[in-house]
């Protein structure tokens, strides 16, 4: 069992409390029956075993972030530990660290796979013997492993021990304060505070702020780190624990969004946290300043956005504290809020908008694709795999000597910069590919070198190529959006069913590209990417299925864990699995969808030959089994069963 300690709070909340005035110096609540808020586990040594050598990954990885308070002293601590080991055990702690500085380490903790699943795994693992059994890579759980006992002899009893005293701080405030801070945010946001609490998991580290809660729903709190102490503490241990809620406010402010016809900006919802927790604990001390206020929160980016925090500031002060203060409802203020956000345009404006996917034909994001994909032409076919697909046709334009010049540099620099990393997972391409679509080339993203790069060249592609380009994607976005307006209720209806859950509630942006492949990014948003010259065929129906496919990668995460966790140990051997269940899906959906209007469908995977080419060993276990559920005759959890059983078997 994990050691975990049950906050209780012994408290009755004023009256007057609920409409939100302030509070005297230090007020402490009354007596009320108890209630459980957060739920402080201090032992797990796997996941502060995972989460040190995260941070000395980072570390040695020299990362931007490496430096910063919340996890400065970490090399130096481990300096300290390796003198208490033999030769051979610091040998193997150091490969250890190597492997997470060039592995793990370089994901972000809070939304980048594999790092969220494997810390989600270990917040389960408590003090386990050894990893067996766990839905963990092999490769990961072999380096954990081989560095515990290293890490039980020469850290893990003053790691817990730092746990241990963090969490008698902290439940000494939040039995004195915790039911005031948590009635003030439960009152604000209209939403419920779990009955058991929430589960907070100390670690002698976590990442460079501090704390932070991930995509998975792992709270994860630095027990070492001074700004988790006293009441700037107390508010980022509420903070965290509203993350929690993040999927809740995106669906009530996607709601507001519909209603007034505009979209939510993905660092609202963090805004609102920042501000509302900030707000609960300056009702305990007038003179307390708001963790957003007192660390430059505002001047930084957040969420993914390409822009600091800063544009919310007004909004938000002008409209949301009031409202904290008890002024109108909680849906009149985010209407409000988003009306007034939105009230300046950001980025381009979609093509056209399709059960709640925004097309857009975006410059920016064009002339990054076709630099990447020109760069990657000049290089020799060696037959292996290739990160994008061909040009779709020459860039054959009638250059002056020194645009050539000026375009081959660009191209030769994403040959050496950029084309080498993965347009969906490499280091920092999905925030690039915000930044562009946001037409944000001042993105801390983007960088001084890639924006001179991209500022140069941009006349040119504007003058010789774009105007091509943009009309063939428009072109294309007509086409497919006609044939997907024709069904889209019964499209929508049917991915909800397959997948079990509901569609977008916000806008989802789909960027067609000339020149690229699809793919799409999900953190901090789902966000899609098309290429209608990518290989042959990608048109009609099939195109309709593409872009269904693309953003169904959002729909498919519960059944892909899922699948994980029916796996087991083997899930490593079985990573493709989910995306070929995906695959299935949605073009047998559309395949049923259009028999029913007498049409014939090929889903793209059997017209392209993917099945057979790429994941034929699965062919028969997922026809049989996953179509049986396309047909309502078993149910998902079924589906899942049988699909590892029969691949147990072969």
């Amino acid at each position: 069992m994990r050691q975990a300690s049950l906050v209780s709070l012994n408290v009755f909340v004023l009256a007057g409390l609920l409409g939100f005035p302030a509070a005297s110096r230090l007020t402490t609540s009354q007596a009320a029956p108890p209630s459980a808020i957060f739920r402080i586990e201090t032992d797990e040594f796997w996941l502060n075993l995972h989460h040190f050598l995260y941070v000395l990954g980072r570390a040695q990885a020299k990362t931007g972030d490496a430096t910063r308070e919340a996890v400065a002293d970490a090399p130096s601590e481990n300096a300290r530990g390796l003198e208490k080991l033999t030769t051979d055990e610091q040998t193997a702690w150091k490969d250890v660290v190597n492997a997470y500085s060039s592995g793990l380490s370089l994901r972000d903790a809070v939304r980048e796979e594999p790092t969220v699943t494997v810390t989600a795994m270990l917040a389960d693992a408590d003090d386990a013997p050894t990893l067996s059994g766990m839905a963990i890579e092999a490769s990961v759980r072999h380096a954990l492993e081989r560095a515990a006992p290293i890490y039980r002899k020469a850290w893990w009893s003053e790691h817990r021990a730092a746990n241990r005293a963090w969490r008698a701080s902290m439940e000494a405030l939040v039995a004195q304060h915790g039911a005031m801070v948590r009635d003030f945010i439960t009152k604000g946001y209209g939403l419920e505070w779990p009955a058991a609490g929430f589960a907070v998991h100390a670690a002698r580290y976590s990442n460079w702020a501090g704390a932070y809660s991930s995509a998975r729903g792992v709270l994860v709190i630095a027990s070492g780190y001074s700004g988790n102490s006293g009441l700037r503490g107390l508010e980022g241990v509420f903070h965290e624990g509203m993350h929690q809620w993040d999927g809740q406010m995106y669906t009530l402010l996607g709601a507001q969004a519909k209603t007034i016809k505009t979209t939510v900006p993905v660092d609202l919802p963090h805004a609102l946290i920042w501000v509302t927790a900030g707000e609960a604990v300056r009702r305990l001390d007038p003179t307390y300043v708001r963790t957003v206020d007192a660390v430059g929160i505002w001047n930084r980016g957040s969420s993914g956005a390409a822009e600091p925090l800063l544009h919310l500031k007004a909004p938000l002060e002008e409209i949301w504290l009031p409202y904290l203060a008890g002024r109108g409802t909680r849906d009149e203020a985010l209407a409000s809020l988003l009306a007034r956000i939105n009230a300046r345009s950001s980025g381009d404006p979609p093509v056209i908008t399709v059960a709640n996917l925004e097309f857009h034909s975006a410059f920016w994001l064009n002339l990054h694709h076709v630099l990447f994909s020109a760069a990657w032409a000049k290089r020799p076919d060696t037959g292996g795999r290739r990160p994008i697909g061909p040009l779709p046709a020459p860039l054959a334009a009638p250059l002056s000597e020194a645009e050539k010049t000026a375009w081959d540099d660009a191209v030769g620099y994403y040959d050496r910069h950029i084309a080498d990393r993965d347009l969906r997972q490499g280091v920092g391409m999905t925030s690039i590919k915000r930044a562009l679509g946001a037409e944000d080339l001042a993105a801390e993203a983007i960088g001084t070198d890639l924006r001179a790069v991209l500022e140069r060249v941009a006349p040119i592609y504007r003058r010789h190529y774009w105007p091509a380009h943009d009309r063939a994607n428009r072109d294309w976005i007509r086409a497919t959006t006609d044939l997907l307006k024709s069904m889209e209720r019964d499209l929508v209806q049917s991915h909800e069913r397959l997948y079990a859950r509901s569609w977008f509630s916000s806008p989802v942006r789909v960027d067609i590209v000339w020149a690229g492949r699809a793919y799409t990014t999900l953190n901090p948003v789902t966000h899609a990417t098309v290429s209608p010259g990518e290989g042959s065929g990608l048109t009609g129906w099939t195109a309709v299925e593409i872009v269904l496919h693309e953003v169904s990668h959002e729909l498919i995460l519960p059944t892909e864990q899922a699948l994980a966790v029916a796996f087991g140990d083997r899930w490593s051997e079985h990573g493709a699995l989910w995306h070929v269940v995906q695959f299935y899906l949605t073009g047998q959906a559309l395949k049923h969808l259009l028999r029913a209007r007498g049409i014939d469908y090929a889903p793209y995977m059997y017209s392209t030959g993917l099945f057979d080419r790429a994941w034929s060993r699965y062919r028969k276990p997922v026809e049989e089994h996953w179509e049986r559920y396309v047909r309502g005759e078993i149910t998902r959890a079924q589906a899942i069963d049988r699909t590892v059983a029969a691949v147990a078997d072969r």
